[in-house]
């Protein structure tokens, strides 16, 4: 059994970015001192006990949701295993479900948990009482008022969401800038190497290293929305991507992107079902179809 605290902070150049954490007692203060530079949030929550292996989930509520579904959704709450030796670490983009152009949104994460491993059923039970036994900690999260890119921010490069992308079709799944965010987080010291085998020109890499020598984060997500912005109309530009990562050693990295696509045209699949189109068959197959009874 291990006591832990709930992070949950939003990057100071985007706080519709955010990073959520599951983090050991005697880890908190310096993962929370290491993370401040970049990041502001609340206080951690108060102490949990959670048993190695135990699955649990993040909502965000009040006004809040994930930006685009994830592989690792389930009824849109974000799906944790806790081992005790690992990050136990999600960085999402969330938006609100409400207007920002008149005020904040004031909404919070809460943290649930999930299965138990079999092994500790007794254990980890013991610590669920009462109707609210799943519920573990709820942290505050505030989206600020929109507001226009105006010259003093260009001036400082500020920005507060990153640009709308979609890397491939409706009909093969898409990649989205959240699903990117999260493919950025796992790249680390790899970035360069991974840049190269996308095509990217030595010389611009290291511009990109120059141009973000205080900020490691952001110089990972300059290098592979740079190369995204430049291929979102190329029709193999997922394939692409899922053989550099596969290239630079990056299997588990190529894996996701795969299983984000399978995602995808599963839900593709059930939308062509939904509005009454043949299985296996086009749209223009069907078309020729109907025309012809």
């Amino acid at each position: 059994m291990y006591q832990v605290n709930f992070v949950a902070l939003q990057r100071k150049r985007d706080p519709e970015q955010v990073l959520l954490q599951c983090v050991p007692k005697h880890k908190v203060d310096f993962t929370v001192k290491k993370l401040q530079d970049r990041y502001k949030g609340p206080e951690p929550s108060d102490l949990v006990e959670l048993v190695e292996g135990e699955q649990f989930f993040a909502a965000f509520e009040q006004g809040l949701k994930l930006h685009s579904e994830r592989p690792d959704c389930v009824d849109g709450k974000i799906s944790f295993v806790f081992y005790a030796k690992m990050k136990n670490m999600k960085e999402v983009y969330v938006t609100s479900s409400t207007d920002r152009k008149q005020d904040d949104v004031k909404g919070q994460v809460s943290f649930y948990r999930g299965s138990v491993p079999d092994a500790v059923p007794q254990e980890a039970h013991k610590h669920r009482k009462g109707t609210k036994s799943d519920w573990m900690a709820t942290l505050p999260i505030r989206l600020p008022k929109m507001k226009s890119l105006n010259q003093e921010n260009e001036r400082q490069g500020i920005s507060y969401s990153l640009r709308p992308l979609n890397l491939g079709n409706a009909e093969v799944g898409y990649l989205t800038e959240t699903n990117l965010l999260s493919i950025a987080t796992q790249i680390g010291s790899d970035w360069m190497n991974i840049g190269i085998n996308l095509g990217l020109p030595h010389t611009e890499l290291l511009r990109i290293k120059h141009n973000n020598s205080n900020d490691f984060n952001q110089l990972v997500l300059d290098m592979l929305f740079t190369w995204a912005q430049r291929n979102s109309t190329e029709t193999d530009c997922i394939e692409k991507l899922v053989k550099a990562m596969r290239n630079s050693k990056r299997n588990d990295i190529a894996d996701e992107i795969e299983d984000v696509i399978a995602l995808g045209k599963e839900k593709y699949r059930q939308s062509i079902q939904r509005v009454g189109l043949d299985q296996g068959n086009s749209s223009e197959d069907s078309a020729i179809v109907m025309s012809q009874s």
